[in-house]
C-alpha cells in the first residue's frame, strides 16, 4: 500500500503547542500536558514538521549554536525535539523531516550538527556519529570542604536574573571557547538555561563588581541510601579564573550538612579531582553519547582550528548518500593552523560520512578508524597525516539540548 506523501514545511507560531504535545508524547511520562503558552524550545526557523492533512505527525527543531574545536567556533545546528506520533512511526516520516530541518539549518549557515539520540542507529543511517559523552559524576558533598580557600578579593552572591544574565552568560561562553567540542549557546538557549526555577539556585561570583564566574544548581529530596535530606546537582559551573571557580565550588561545599552526596555534569578529565583525596573520587559515573555529522564538510573544515605545526595533505573519497554536495572525491590539506577540503584528487581512502564525523572531532584516532577498515586504502602515511591533522584535545560537551 502506498503510503500518503507528508507535507515538509517550518512550523508557524500557532503550530507550537501541536509540536509540544509530540514531544510530551515521545519524551514525558503522559501523552498529554496542559497548554504551555511560553514554550520556546527553539527559534521559529529552526522548526520544521512533516504534515498530514494540516495534522503535525513529526516535530523536529534545532538551536543556533557555535561549537569550539580548536579554538575557533564552528556553526553547528543543535538538533533535538525530534519526535513522531505514534501511529505513523517507522514509516520514514520522520526521516523526511530531517532532511527539511538540514535544508533550513544549510540555508541559515550552519556547517556541522550535533544531537543526543533516543534512536543511535536512526541517526547514525542519516550520516550521525559518536563524537563525545556528556559525563555526569557522583562525587561525597564532605570531601569537597577539603578544597583550597579562594582569594579574599572574589565573593559569591546569589544571581539577579534580570541584570546579570549578560554578564553571567559572557562567563560560560568564555569558558567554553577554551575547550574541544564545548558550544557557544547563544542567546536564546541562554534565556531558556537562567529561566527562574523553584527548585534550582543560581549564584556569581564577583571581583571588583565584575561577575567573574556563574553556578546553577538543584537541591532534591535525596534517596534513603544517601542518610541525608537532599542531594545536589550542579547544572553550570564555570569561572574566568581559579579563585573564581573555588569561590563557587565553596558554595556547594557549604552544603555538605544536609547533602550526602553531589552529581556534577563533567569534562572527561574533571580538575576537581586534582584537589580533592583519592578516597573522595566518584563512586557513580554515568555518560550519554552526544552524535555529530558534518553538513557542509567544505565549510566545516575551513571553519574549525587546526594544529598549528601540522602539513598534511590526503586524498579522500567521501560516502554521503544524503548530502550530494560531501559525496565524492575531496583533497585534504593542513598548514599553518588552516585547513581546506578541494574537490578532486585521486580518492586514495575512502571513508563514509560518518567515520570522517567522527575523525573530525578527536573522537575516534585515525589508526584505530583503518584498523577498522573504515579508512578504505589508506596507507601508513595516510594515516600517519591524518593522525597529525586531527591532532587535539578529547572532545566534550556540557550541553543538552
Amino acid at each position: 500500500m502506498d503510503l500518503p506523501e507528508p507535507v515538509i514545511r517550518a512550523i508557524t507560531p500557532d503550530e507550537r503547542e501541536a509540536g509540544r504535545q509530540l514531544r510530551v508524547m515521545a519524551f514525558g511520562s503522559t501523552t498529554f500536558e496542559e497548554p504551555d503558552p511560553n514554550d520556546h524550545y527553539a527559534p521559529n526557523e529552526r522548526r520544521i514538521g512533516a504534515f498530514l492533512d494540516d495534522r503535525m505527525i513529526v516535530h523536529t527543531a534545532a538551536w543556533p549554536f557555535r561549537q569550539w574545536w580548536l579554538g575557533r567556533p564552528v556553526p553547528m545546528a543543535g538538533i533535538g525535539g525530534v519526535a513522531s506520533a505514534p501511529d505513523v512511526r517507522g514509516r520514514g516520516y520522520g526521516r523526511l523531516a530531517m532532511r527539511g530541518l538540514v535544508d533550513a539549518c544549510l540555508e541559515l549557515g550552519d556547517v556541522v550538527s550535533t544531537l543526543y539520540p533516543s534512536l543511535p542507529g536512526f541517526y547514525r543511517g542519516l550520516g550521525w556519529e559518536v563524537a563525545g559523552h556528556v559525563v555526569t559524576r557522583r562525587l561525597p558533598t564532605q570531601a569537597l570542604t577539603s578544597l583550597p580557600r579562594p582569594g579574599l578579593d572574589v565573593t559569591v552572591r546569589m544571581m539577579d536574573v534580570e541584570a546579570d544574565t549578560d554578564s553571567a552568560a559572557a562567563v560560560l561562553d568564555r569558558v567554553a571557547s577554551k575547550s574541544h567540542g564545548t558550544v557557544e549557546r547563544g542567546p536564546e538557549m541562554h534565556q531558556r538555561r537562567f529561566a527562574p526555577d523553584d527548585d534550582m539556585f543560581q549564584m556569581v561570583a564577583v571581583r571588583d563588581e565584575v561577575i567573574v564566574g556563574y553556578l546553577a544548581a538543584t537541591k532534591r529530596s535525596a534517596t534513603e541510601a544517601d542518610h541525608a535530606p537532599y542531594r545536589l546537582k550542579v547544572h553550570d559551573l564555570a569561572a574566568d579564573d581559579h579563585d573564581g571557580w573555588l569561590a563557587l565550588w565553596s558554595v556547594i561545599a557549604s552544603h555538605a550538612g544536609v547533602c550526602a552526596v553531589t552529581d556534577v555534569v563533567s569534562r572527561p578529565h574533571e580538575p576537581l579531582y586534582d584537589l580533592l583525596p583519592t578516597n573522595a573520587f566518584d563512586d557513580w559515573t554515568t555518560t550519554f553519547p552526544w552524535m555529530f555529522r558534518l553538513l557542509d564538510a567544505p565549510g566545516a573544515i575551513a571553519a574549525r582550528g587546526w594544529p598549528a605545526g601540522a602539513d598534511a595533505e590526503v586524498h579522500l573519497r567521501v560516502t554521503d548518500p544524503w548530502l550530494d554536495r560531501n559525496d565524492g572525491d575531496w583533497v585534504l590539506r593542513v598548514k599553518g593552523g588552516e585547513g581546506s577540503l578541494e574537490a578532486g584528487g585521486a580518492g586514495t581512502v575512502g571513508l563514509d560520512i560518518n567515520t570522517f564525523a567522527t575523525m573530525y572531532t578527536g573522537y575516534a584516532l585515525p589508526v584505530d578508524l583503518a584498523w577498522q577498515r573504515r579508512l578504505v586504502g589508506a596507507t601508513g602515511a595516510d594515516v600517519s597525516a591524518l593522525t597529525e591533522a586531527f591532532r587535539s584535545p578529547t572532545p566534550w560537551c556540557d550541553t543538552y539540548f
